[in-house]
């Protein structure tokens, strides 16, 4: 009964932004209705309808109908992974949400082509969507919030981590945090607390990180059924959960990183039984929330990675393999930088060189691609790059920017070797 799924819904757009004529834009507002209802009881026909609803927007000229369906749409492929095509969307639209009576939702859009562009490893595009996301929250129409303002410093953040830069990302996390507290966001100041904490645990400053995480932890509740119900990645495990309607973010997805935050440093202190547990714990939060597709990978080539550690070769074998399939499918640079010298391990204590060597160079290759020519682009363009936002002295001493543009340069653009391969950062979505 459509009816009662709208009746049931949360609301949508007011009327007035409906420019369409009226039999056509109320029947593809049901739909986008409908779709909000099937996707928040996880139905997977929530697919299809909202792409009916965008070829209905499309075909009638219905503007509002074929931005909002379109931006749906875009957020379905980053959650699978597909960020060559959700860019490809986001771009068509991003010329409509800059226009005035919109402009409250471009940063989401913005933000979102962050996203997409980071998780390619094109870090230069990827600030550069984050930094017009921040012009357009200092824009007086703009209906600014502390959640648009939390997303995107902590994604600014996360490009600094990935880069290696991790007292640069603390800086910059930590002004999230602070506007997390002032307004009472628990669960963005939780997302950004394990933000810092994985710096401190790349820093190797592992009681720093343990106290960040911990923190977390007390804030978050436990469902033991959940939890002590090791999952199990086997084949076909992944073609499944693609068909899943998965989502960025819940309640329980701190929790898990949290736990996964805690493992790496089990692991760092040997202890990969403990590792191993924690890890487990994480996985199956994940797997049970129907969370998109990185932090699964994410968590299931660190189990995979502690099993060779623990000589249990076959598990490894089976877990490492389907998982690097699926990593290499999606086409993800930083699950392909994690993955390529553990699978290089695995082949060599299995005594299979040839493969090993082959992992190797394909290891060497993404080092290069991803760090020795887009390091020097990105740091460029966010230490050069005019950031206009409300406060914009603010936000220049907070990120240090300016003061630190001299020290920066002079680094070492080259990245060696990851000491925590089985640790990487996972960015913040803001939904749209």
């Amino acid at each position: 009964d459509i009816n009662a799924q709208v009746a049931n819904s949360k609301p949508h757009p007011p009327a007035e932004v409906f420019t369409g004529p009226l039999k056509d834009s109320d029947a593809i507002k049901r739909l986008s209705v409908l779709h909000d209802s099937f996707r928040r009881t996880k139905d997977p026909r929530c697919l299809d309808i909202i792409q009916t609803a965008y070829e209905q927007s499309k075909k009638v000229g219905y503007k509002w109908g074929f931005f909002y369906s379109s931006s749906i749409m875009a957020s379905e492929k980053q959650v699978r992974g597909q960020h060559e095509e959700a860019i490809k969307i986001l771009e068509t639209i991003a010329p409509y949400a800059e226009q005035p009576r919109n402009i409250s939702i471009a940063s989401i859009v913005y933000n979102n082509l962050g996203l997409s562009y980071s998780a390619l490893g094109k870090y230069e595009q990827a600030l550069q969507y984050y930094n017009k996301g921040l012009a357009v929250l200092s824009r007086k129409e703009a209906r600014v919030n502390g959640t648009d303002s939390v997303g995107l410093y902590t994604n600014i953040g996360v490009v600094w981590g990935r880069l290696e830069e991790y007292n640069q990302s603390i800086q910059t996390f930590k002004s999230a945090e602070k506007i997390a507290a002032r307004n009472g966001n628990i669960e963005g100041l939780n997302e950004v607390q394990d933000n810092i904490a994985l710096c401190y645990v790349l820093l190797n400053h592992t009681d720093s990180a343990a106290l960040y995480y911990n923190k977390i932890l007390a804030s978050t509740k436990e469902n033991a059924a959940i939890e002590n119900n090791v999952p199990v990645i086997d084949d076909g495990f992944f073609e499944n959960y693609r068909k899943r309607t998965m989502t960025y973010e819940t309640k329980n997805t701190v929790r898990a990183k949290a736990l996964a935050g805690l493992a790496g440093i089990y692991l760092l202190n040997k202890d990969n039984e403990k590792a191993l547990e924690y890890y487990n714990r994480a996985l199956a939060i994940l797997i049970n929330d129907n969370i998109y597709t990185y932090p699964v990978l994410n968590a299931a080539a660190s189990i995979g990675e502690i099993y060779l550690n623990l000589n249990r070769l076959v598990d490894a074998e089976k877990i490492l393999t389907i998982t690097y399939k699926e990593v290499k499918r999606i086409a993800h640079k930083e699950l392909e930088e994690k993955m390529e010298p553990v699978m290089a391990r695995y082949y060599y204590t299995s005594g299979q060189y040839a493969k090993a060597f082959e992992h190797l160079k394909n290891y060497s290759a993404i080092k290069d691609s991803i760090f020795s020519q887009e390091k020097a682009k990105t740091l460029n363009v966010l230490l050069n790059s005019r950031i206009a936002e409300k406060n914009k002295a603010m936000l220049a001493q907070q990120l240090h920017i300016v003061d630190q543009k001299n020290q920066i340069q002079k680094k070492n653009f080259w990245i060696g070797g990851t000491a925590l391969g089985s640790l990487l950062l996972l960015s913040v979505s803001v939904a749209l």
